[in-house]
């Protein structure tokens, strides 16, 4: 264990690097962060405290879309370390006494690129976002509306089913939309034999 101060701050480094450039610097480890040994639910978490308050440990509220924390993943492109992906917490929409919006957002970097483009994003509301293809290989299931702004393929002997009676898809005709089917295509209505 060594540590390098600069001005107020003070960097740790375990392992035996010289010169960190974070505050801890753990090289060639693992960090484990070990549980109460009890049987009830009490467990251990890592957490990120923000205020926009410049002086510490005072309070001011933070605003709408301001950063709270994240994780960040780098590999060695062989020149320096590049950015990979990566998650943060983001503050989605107005705060105030008690009141503590938030959202996640998970991002990766492109082939060819080492910068943060949004994947998914899961918002205060509850809804998530999904900015890329979504890949389904089991069951999908829908408790509220699904809204789709761009075309859905269905593979070759697979099927949309619904398993209630009061559950349909409908053309949006206020937005000049329409239902389409193929020429070689059908909807095939069955009833469940009740």
């Amino acid at each position: 264990i060594g540590h390098a101060s600069t001005d107020s701050l003070v960097s740790l480094s375990i392992g035996g690097y010289a010169t960190p450039s974070d505050m801890v610097h753990v090289q060639d480890g693992d960090v484990s962060i070990v549980t109460n040994n009890v049987t009830n639910g009490t467990a251990n978490y890592l957490k990120f405290y923000k205020s926009g308050n410049a002086t510490d440990g005072s309070h001011t509220v933070v605003a709408d879309d301001e950063l709270l924390g994240g994780l960040t993943f780098y590999g060695s492109d062989g020149d320096s370390f590049a950015l990979a992906a990566g998650m943060k917490a983001v503050v989605n929409g107005t705060p105030g006494d008690g009141d503590m919006p938030g959202s996640l957002e998970f991002w990766t970097s492109a082939d060819g690129a080492e910068a943060e483009t949004t994947r998914l994003t899961i918002g205060a509301s509850g809804h998530a976002s999904f900015t890329g293809a979504v890949t389904v290989t089991g069951v999908l299931t829908a408790s509220s509306t699904v809204t789709l702004s761009d075309d859905v393929t269905i593979a070759e002997g697979k099927k949309i089913i619904f398993d209630s009676s009061d559950t349909y898809i409908y053309a949006n005709t206020d937005a000049n939309e329409d239902l389409v089917i193929g020429a070689d295509d059908a909807i095939i209505l069955e009833p469940d034999g009740d």
